[in-house]
């Protein structure tokens, strides 16, 4: 289903963020693969869009990155994310509609983690998005779950902030305009689909 309006979806997000690490549920084994699977992070740049509270940002600096930007239309989200990581000088957040937000910098590494339903426009996003990575930069779209349990969880109470994962199909002709795919996994465990920039 597509999504009505981002007025909606901000107001849908804002409305859950004081309890949302409280029910945000997480297979730590395959968050682990996902991180495993974009390679050295090491000194490198990772923008998080679609941040939420913050959920896959200690991952990142575990892994070594050098700064973390975390990007969310909710405002709401954001501020529980800017009070668990007040003290890391090396984090940053970007309350802004990632599709059409100009970003300032360029990072080594995109990530758009459990969040590409909630996005009206893909093509736009990918699109913006290349536009705020390194030459050869990467891009990675993951969900930590298989797609049917995806879209089961969308079709309920988040119906109308949602529409349906592509098709693995949809998902390579998607990236493809912007980006050589790297990764491609769709199984029972989750999805991630890693993308270098051209």
């Amino acid at each position: 289903m597509d999504i009505v309006s981002k007025e909606q979806v901000i107001e849908f997000f804002d409305g859950l963020a004081e309890k949302w690490d409280d029910f945000a549920s997480n297979d730590e084994s395959v968050t682990r693969d996902i991180i495993g699977n974009l390679g050295q992070l090491e000194g490198k740049k990772v923008l998080d869009i679609a941040c939420g509270t913050g959920f896959m940002i200690p991952y990142y600096l575990e892994a070594g990155a050098k700064k973390v930007t975390g990007v969310d239309i909710s405002a709401q989200m954001l501020e529980k994310a800017r009070q668990k990581f007040r003290n890391h000088s090396e984090v940053d957040f970007i309350n802004g509609d990632a599709e059409q937000f100009e970003f300032d910098e360029k990072y080594d590494v995109c990530v758009i983690y459990n969040a590409f339903p909630h996005f009206p426009s893909p093509e736009t996003l990918m699109h913006n998005l290349s536009t705020a990575l390194v030459d050869n930069g990467s891009i990675c779209i993951a969900h930590g779950a298989s797609r049917e349990v995806i879209d089961g969880c969308h079709a309920g109470g988040a119906c109308h902030v949602s529409r349906g994962l592509p098709s693995d199909q949809e998902f390579l002709e998607l990236l493809e305009k912007e980006f050589v795919i790297k990764t491609f996994i769709s199984n029972e465990r989750m999805i991630e689909l890693i993308g270098i920039k051209k």
